[in-house]
């Protein structure tokens, strides 16, 4: 077979191609069939195109959402966190806080670790923090990788601190938060809640992260607008006195 082959292989060299030289001079072109079209084919291609694509743009996806880093001193502070780890939002979490703020203390397009420190700072300077104090800090996001990253990132910027302390593990916390499937940041607030209520885990993990806060720190919002409000009125006042004394 393998003699067959070869000489049929070398004949169609040595061997002229006599058809095509008689067509030739007869004036006669040999017709060459063309490949149809295969539109089963070409409708097959598209077809999986298409279903690739779309799996591509229905495959689920991570989606970042901000997160919550308190800040217990005496003051209180809430500070809200983008997937930069720029401070977006600040809100006190008890009088302190709210008196804290009102000394003109802007956090707001800072970085986490930048704005955590300078608010550390301010609460020395109004002898809310003295060298033995201690500074607690946690980590909360509805997606686990999230706050274990940012709870990661604040450790290794205070470890060097030993009165700063960033999110403490607590094996009970972690047991509840793995049953009720959600962060162990979250469940500390849950847990802090239940604390001094009856309550209902498994409802109040279906709460947000800021409600949870307010919960935990039995914070009344009517009572911080109207601490802010009669603030900033005695301000005025004061302002106005000096402005009078000085003419």
């Amino acid at each position: 077979m393998n003699i067959k082959r070869q000489l049929k292989k070398e004949s169609k060299i040595i061997i002229p191609n006599v058809k095509n030289r008689v067509l030739s001079k007869l004036g006669i072109e040999e017709k060459v069939e063309k490949r149809r079209f295969n539109f089963y084919y070409a409708y097959g291609l598209i077809a999986l195109v298409l279903v690739v694509g779309l799996l591509f743009i229905l495959q689920p996806t991570t989606v970042k959402s901000n997160s919550i880093i308190t800040v217990d001193i005496n003051p209180s502070i809430e500070l809200e966190v983008n997937k930069k780890n720029t401070v977006i939002g600040v809100r006190p979490l008890n009088l302190d806080g709210a008196y804290l703020l009102e000394q003109g203390l802007s956090l707001e397009n800072k970085h986490i670790e930048e704005a955590i420190e300078e608010l550390i700072e301010y609460a020395c300077a109004l002898n809310y923090l003295d060298d033995e104090g201690t500074v607690i800090i946690e980590t909360i996001n509805d997606n686990e990788k999230q706050e274990n990253t940012l709870k990661r990132l604040l450790q290794d910027r205070f470890k060097n601190n030993p009165n700063i302390l960033v999110s403490l593990d607590d094996e009970e916390v972690q047991r509840l938060a793995k049953e009720y499937k959600v962060t162990v940041g979250k469940m500390k607030v849950i847990k802090k809640i239940c604390e001094r209520t009856s309550c209902n885990i498994k409802e109040l993990s279906k709460r947000s992260i800021k409600e949870l806060n307010l919960m935990a720190h039995e914070i009344d919002e009517v009572k911080l607008n109207e601490f802010r409000n009669e603030y900033k009125y005695k301000i005025d006042q004061l302002r106005n006195k000096r402005e009078e004394a000085l003419k």
